[in-house]
């Protein structure tokens, strides 16, 4: 499997992702969607998430970009591939899943 850039918030405004999570870089505290794709099903991590609205299940990120969140979290192939590349590529060692703190109670 190979990673490929996204491409920019301007020509791809919004996301919608299925399988997500929210995992924290421990180095930073920024918070990171991982998640599927619902296009092609590719494995995507978000940039730093700066809201988040679980009652809607809309985010949006530092760079702009909107993600819609369909469905309950959960894990897939291709997103864990992907953040794992992603950490190797950002030199991020250690994180921890977060994403019950963005469930409803």
């Amino acid at each position: 499997m190979t990673v490929i850039r996204a491409l920019s918030v301007e020509d791809r405004p919004r996301v919608e992702l299925i399988q997500w999570r929210v995992m924290e870089v421990s180095a930073t505290g920024a918070r990171h969607l991982v998640g599927c794709e619902t296009l092609g099903f590719y494995g995507r991590v978000s940039s730093a998430i700066a809201s988040f609205d679980i009652l809607t299940g809309d985010a949006q990120t530092r760079s702009g970009r909107r993600y819609v969140l369909r469905g309950r979290p959960g894990f897939h192939p291709a997103a864990e591939y992907t953040w794992t590349r992603w950490c190797g590529l950002n030199n991020v060692d250690e994180f921890i899943d977060v994403t019950n703190d963005y469930l409803e109670s």
